[in-house]
């Protein structure tokens, strides 16, 4: 018998990418549900979703809850309704043919997987991934182990994830909207005692490789990595000398721009530190809750 396994993927404006996506899963040797949660989309996301792919049930969020809350509502699904596991696919992702069944096995085979990645290629499918290359820490596929192997992070564009890992450790944090949730969940992955594992016998495209980088999205990436490090369930220090510490690299990084004569982003720069010095409540009062044994035992979302 398939194990009973939800394919998720949060959408928003999903028509470059929305056959290759769902035509992937129904090209899967392995079978799964699933569940497109929409964030609001203004193109004809929704309507080609109920005409093209009757198969997936649909979540018409009213407004833009973030990646981390709208994955949340189909992991609550998940778990109300027992399935073995979660596929996350990004809505510019898609997935090889015997992908789902080695990520499965892979999980299964490996106790300690909190979550297990494919190898993820770029949007031709003839390279791996830029991002992805220094997860591994090798540029070419034929460098990668010929099994299963432990990596420090992977971005979350295509993560399996067995329920268990959400019952232990929960779900997305909602002091994340977009961007850093997918390394605190890894944060507390490790904390919690389990492993995110790459197995090199499936891949997945993902889509990305022509995005440019604005200044407004290097200063949203600055801010998101210091949260992150702000919220670490493994940090060792008080989160009032995480932030003083981080508050000092941003302001370092300000002082670079000034000297590149960045004058108007090296201001900005500096706006980060009230902006974090704003969130080191919640940090603390993230770090106490999900520090937390069994978690789901002992708390509800």
């Amino acid at each position: 018998m398939n194990p009973k396994i939800l394919t998720i993927i949060v959408s928003y404006n999903f028509m470059p990418w929305i056959d290759r996506c769902l035509g992937s899963l129904r090209h899967s040797g392995l079978k799964c549900d699933v569940m497109v949660v929409d964030n609001h989309s203004s193109d004809a996301t929704v309507e080609t979703i109920k005409s093209r792919y009757p198969e997936v049930r649909l979540v018409e969020n009213k407004e833009n809850k973030g990646f981390g809350a709208a994955n949340n509502q189909g992991i609550e699904v998940a778990m109300r309704e027992s399935y073995e596991g979660v596929l996350l696919l990004n809505q510019d992702a898609w997935i090889s043919e015997n992908t789902m069944q080695t990520l499965v096995e892979t999980a299964q085979l490996e106790p300690d997987a909190g979550i297990v990645s494919p190898v993820h290629m770029n949007g031709n499918g003839d390279k791996m991934d830029y991002g992805f290359k220094t997860y591994v820490g090798c540029d070419n596929v034929s460098q990668l182990p010929p099994k299963a192997f432990e990596v420090e992070f992977v971005n979350a564009a295509v993560w399996y994830i067995p329920i268990n890992t959400f019952k232990r450790i929960g779900m997305f944090a909602p002091i994340f909207y977009h961007y850093g949730e997918d390394k605190d969940f890894v944060n507390r992955l490790h904390y919690h005692g389990l492993k995110v594992y790459v197995s090199p016998e499936c891949t997945a495209c993902h889509d990305r490789e022509h995005r440019q980088v604005t200044d407004a999205q290097m200063l949203r990436g600055e801010y998101v990595y210091h949260l992150t490090r702000l919220t670490d369930v493994n940090g060792k220090m008080w989160t009032s000398n995480s932030l003083v510490i981080n508050s000092l690299q941003v302001v370092f990084k300000a002082f670079k721009l000034l000297f590149k004569g960045r004058f108007s982003l090296a201001i900005s720069m500096l706006g980060i530190v009230p902006k974090l010095a704003a969130k080191s409540c919640a940090a603390h009062h993230h770090r106490k809750k999900f520090r937390k044994k069994d978690f789901f035992s002992i708390n509800t979302q």
